[in-house]
């Protein structure tokens, strides 16, 4: 009996341990993987937004996209945070580095320059409206405002000079080609008289006849005096065809009379000739010197050679 409950405990354990290995109680399950979690990109803070934009150069463009906007959200819902000078300092300091850029593009900034760098002080006033350091740009530009309105007035007083000095000198070259083409006219018109006269001389030598007499007019005739500084000779025939030729030989005489102030006695053979030759003296005198009083006595007579005799 005893054999026969060892027997029954040793099947019962091995039925026990059956059991266990194919149809007991199961073991813990594993622990199931977690779960993997969700990655997002959180917006930037609006001080990044700010600095972002700054450092893009969009300070007060685009419209709705920029630096000065974004500061004037900030001060209205944030108005003590203290980032707010910052970022008008740093805003400011683009602005002047924008007007020292246009300043530097030349050795001598322009005037256009010059107020192009001011409107971009101007703009940054709308950002800090007492920063000190605007108002020493804003000093810096006007005194060189000042300095390029100098500039330009003293250049344009010598452009006017320059333009003065130019109309001179082409008035003088221009006195000068109308008094070289007057001397030349005059000379031309000299040889002209000198050749008449000759041919005229000439024609009365042809015309004389040495086989007969002279006539008592000719006898009465003295020579021909020849014309001097103070006496001025016309041929008779000149003067009876009261020819235009004579004026430029009278002008000449009536310088001489006014430079002298001197008198003169006119030479004629008849009161026509005198009254002509008188006539011609005064028009050419007056036309040089309307003030100038010509005193003139005739001397007429048959004997008489025309011509004007300065008196002094």
């Amino acid at each position: 009996m005893y054999k026969q409950l060892i027997a029954l405990t040793a099947a019962t354990s091995l039925t026990l341990a059956g059991c266990s290995m194919f149809g007991g109680d199961k073991p813990d399950a594993a622990p199931a993987p977690a779960a993997p979690i969700e990655q997002t990109t959180a917006e930037p803070s609006l001080l990044e937004q700010i600095d972002s934009d700054i450092s893009g150069w969009r300070l007060t463009s685009p419209k709705g996209n920029n630096a000065a906007e974004k500061l004037a959200h900030l001060r209205k819902i944030d108005p003590t945070n203290t980032a707010i000078p910052t970022i008008e300092s740093k805003i400011i300091g683009r602005y002047v580095e924008l007007a020292n850029r246009v300043l530097n593009k030349k050795k001598v900034a322009s005037t256009n320059s010059l107020k192009k760098a001011q409107r971009f002080i101007n703009t940054a006033r709308d950002i800090s409206p007492n920063s000190e350091i605007l108002n020493r740009k804003e000093k810096e530009i006007s005194d060189l405002l000042d300095i390029s309105k100098q500039r330009d007035q003293l250049q344009q007083a010598k452009m006017k000079s320059a333009a003065k000095k130019e109309a001179a000198a082409r008035a003088q070259r221009e006195a000068e080609a109308e008094q070289a083409a007057a001397e030349k006219q005059q000379s031309e018109e000299l040889a002209a008289l000198k050749t008449q006269r000759e041919q005229e001389e000439t024609q009365l030598t042809r015309e004389f006849d040495p086989s007969k007499p002279p006539s008592s007019m000719m006898m009465k005739m003295a020579p021909k005096p020849a014309s001097t500084d103070n006496l001025l000779v016309f041929n008779q025939i000149d003067v009876d065809n009261q020819s235009q030729s004579l004026g430029l030989e009278i002008d000449n005489l009536s310088r001489r009379i006014i430079e002298k102030d001197a008198k003169v006695i006119v030479h004629a053979k008849s009161e026509k000739d005198y009254r002509w030759i008188n006539g011609s003296l005064k028009t050419s005198i007056y036309l040089m010197s309307s003030e100038f009083n010509l005193e003139s006595s005739p001397k007429i007579g048959e004997s008489e050679h025309p011509s004007i005799e300065i008196v002094e």
